[in-house]
């Protein structure tokens, strides 16, 4: 190969520019690429006003909303009077630009801790008791990995036709 690009140095500083042009595209694409943003905070929808408001990522559902506690306990059962649920907002474009909707509601009826000697299986399937979720539109509650729980999420990435809903989340 070196002998070639001796008779012919044409080939050489071809090969030398394609060399230096794939690296200098690698460095371009890596100095421009975002990096993953931090998620600091979730949107939660409070029950009794009916609104979304920014909350922690770090507190077991349900948490206190801003309203006060949960005027009705039929509107979410297992709430212990809290009435902040997380709301999955999404959008179709970009989060703060264009129309977003809240996808499904979601709260845990119990913290379900692991316990020691527990095996995984029967972990997750008290996790999955506990872990309940509704349309935002509905009233009726459902276990999160139930059949009606699936029907809920696949409609809900389904409301941007054949393109793939983003999640927003406040300050996204």
């Amino acid at each position: 190969m070196l002998s070639k690009i001796r008779e012919n140095p044409a080939v050489g500083g071809a090969v030398g520019g394609i060399v230096l042009l794939t690296a200098g595209l690698l460095a371009w694409s890596a100095m421009t690429e975002k990096p993953a943003r931090k998620i600091e905070q979730f949107w939660y929808y409070d029950l009794n006003t009916q609104k979304l408001f920014p909350g922690p990522t770090d507190q077991f559902l349900p948490i206190d909303a801003p309203s006060g506690p949960l005027g009705n306990a039929a509107a979410a059962p297992d709430t212990k009077g809290k009435a902040g649920v997380l709301a999955l907002v999404y959008t179709c474009g970009a989060c703060g630009e264009g129309e977003q909707y809240i996808g499904w509601l979601e709260y845990h009826k119990e913290l379900v801790p692991f316990e020691e000697g527990e095996d995984e299986t029967a972990a997750q399937k008290r996790y999955s008791e506990s872990h309940l979720m509704r349309a935002a539109e509905g009233d009726a509650w459902v276990l999160y990995d139930s059949d009606e729980g699936t029907v809920i999420r696949n409609t809900a990435q389904k409301k941007c036709g054949t393109s793939k809903p983003k999640r927003c989340d406040p300050g996204a």
